[in-house]
């Protein structure tokens, strides 16, 4: 497009707007009709005048960063260590048919002995920590863990059942999978489990709560405790 030819219509559009707007006051005003024409001609011109830029506010724009700012990174959530658990089948290195020697070897027991007076030749030791109040026992004549004591009051079954705790807790927690049993005035509680392996809790005979928790084969367990034979 020619732009003298676009500012030459627009004036013209422009005087012609004013031009009517001349003579309809000059008709009203009668006798002031030369000096209110020549008044407004000249106002005419002058706000036809295509040549006066118009005036436009100026717009401020926001600074703009040369490079976004990183986001710090969200730290990683901590990791609790996994707490002691102690099964039908032992807890941690100590488990049922675990290598006594080896475990004696790679530094696991303390309170070593090969012998007791009830046992006679027998392999009997203490766990390291945390599992420091676990028992074991293995016969000397293939130094397989057979028999693995809890006597911690914070290693508790996957159940939640512990040291500590009475009769009626551990029925609230096993149901029908439990058995009490019951010689004079000892009394303990057994879990059978599917795989042939169970944990015997052994209760104290003054508070009647549990003093340890025993696992081994279900059914030597029963039959120990019941005859009487110190688990040997």
């Amino acid at each position: 497009m020619n732009f003298w030819s676009h500012g030459l219509k627009e004036d013209l559009a422009c005087v012609g707007v004013w031009t009517a707007v001349v003579i309809s006051a000059a008709h009203t005003l009668g006798m002031y009709k030369p000096l209110l024409v020549g008044v407004s001609l000249v106002a005419m011109l002058a706000a036809c005048d295509s040549t006066v830029p118009a005036v436009r506010p100026s717009v401020t724009m926001p600074p703009i960063s040369a490079s976004p700012i990183a986001a710090s990174p969200s730290p990683s959530p901590s990791v609790s260590p996994a707490l002691p658990v102690f099964t039908v089948d032992g807890g941690g290195p100590y488990q049922l048919g675990a290598d006594f020697t080896k475990l004696n070897a790679d530094g696991k027991l303390a309170e070593v002995s090969t012998s007791n007076e009830l046992c006679g030749p027998h392999l009997n030791a203490r766990g390291v920590a945390p599992w420091q109040d676990i028992r074991v026992s293995a016969r000397t004549s293939d130094s397989k863990l057979y028999l693995v004591i809890n006597r911690s009051a914070t290693i508790a079954t996957p159940s939640g059942a512990k040291v500590g705790m009475t009769s009626a807790q551990l029925k609230a927690i096993y149901g029908a999978a439990g058995e009490e049993l019951t010689v004079n005035s000892a009394k303990a509680y057994l879990v059978k489990t599917p795989s042939g392996n169970g944990l015997l809790f052994d209760f104290d005979v003054s508070t009647k709560k549990v003093l340890a928790i025993i696992a081994g084969n279900a059914t030597y367990l029963k039959d120990s405790f019941t005859n009487g034979s110190d688990y040997c």
